[in-house]
């Protein structure tokens, strides 16, 4: 287990787009392939095992259960662009319910749009 700070389990109630915690996007002329997407997590999250775990009950620790980080795929009927792409297309979730042990730390993200190109989120 990993114990938190009392801040950090005040922001964990907060949705994830409005707490502060970290959203990234990033863009590609070509969108990557799944598969190198889904293997380059699974080596970071070996190393970096927090972001696989989950808060334990009380929001006081995380534990490093090994759990992974929720990898969705999507397909986008039109290109966006900037800040709409990573809004629209980032996976947040309810950062009490990850407090409480019932979401996951963090989630990525891959959409594809229809010209080739694509975005991937991580928050």
């Amino acid at each position: 287990e990993v114990l938190v700070s009392a801040q950090d389990a005040l922001m964990a109630r907060l949705p994830l787009w409005a707490s502060g915690y970290p959203a990234y996007g990033f863009g590609f002329a070509v969108a990557p392939d799944p598969d190198r997407v889904t293997a380059a997590l699974a080596e970071v999250l070996s190393i970096w095992r927090i972001f696989a775990g989950r808060f334990r009950g009380d929001g006081k620790a995380i534990v490093l259960s090994d759990e992974g980080m929720p990898f969705a795929l999507l397909e986008a009927a039109a290109p966006l662009e900037g800040e709409e792409a990573m809004w629209r297309c980032a996976d947040f979730r309810r950062g009490a319910g990850a407090l409480f042990g019932h979401e996951p730390l963090a989630t990525a993200t891959l959409t594809r749009f229809p010209d080739g190109s694509g975005v991937l989120t991580v928050c």
